[in-house]
């Protein structure tokens, strides 16, 4: 199974020319998405999300890792003039909410949301948007009222791109 997790590992992030420090993310998702496909060691027409929690996984969802989108900015990190969405790569599922988790490049951040519009056809890479800075901080900033994963920390605020 490791070898397995780390081929799609490997694949995902080479299929959309992401940097390597996104490996963490990256292998989250091959889990996510692991657990709700079948594998000829279960029973046929059987998932191991369906085996543990008796429901069949919702798959709609379902997004290409590393694909461009926007996100709507919360109303209480806007400013009369400030864009109300801005754009930022989808790194993985969402694990404390029914969104996903984002990274803004702008801000050097993660960020949480389910308001979100995936460009999945936009090309192949993300070349537009620069992801190769590794001095990127784990910090996250969420898009909906709720605490960030590691918990307790309160959340850093988001940068504005206009300074004045």
């Amino acid at each position: 199974m490791n070898r397995t997790l780390v081929d799609l590992v490997r694949s995902m992030l080479h299929s959309k020319g992401l940097a390597k420090w996104f490996w963490a993310e990256a292998l989250l998702t091959a889990v996510y998405i692991r657990n709700r496909v079948t594998s000829r060691s279960l029973p046929s027409n059987t998932t191991p999300f369906h085996l543990w929690t008796g429901k069949a996984p919702y798959l709609s969802h379902l997004r290409v890792l590393g694909s461009k989108c926007s996100y709507v900015v919360p109303k209480c990190k806007l400013k009369k003039l400030y864009p109300r969405s801005k754009m930022a790569i989808m790194v993985r599922y969402s694990s404390q909410s029914k969104g996903y988790k984002l990274w803004d490049p702008e801000c050097q951040t993660f960020v949480i949301s389910r308001d979100v519009t995936l460009h999945e056809s936009s090309g192949n890479s993300v070349d537009e948007i620069d992801v190769t800075d590794t001095s990127a901080q784990e910090s996250t900033t969420l898009a909906e009222p709720a605490s960030n994963e590691e918990g307790g920390a309160e959340t850093p605020e988001m940068t504005s791109p206009i300074k004045g």
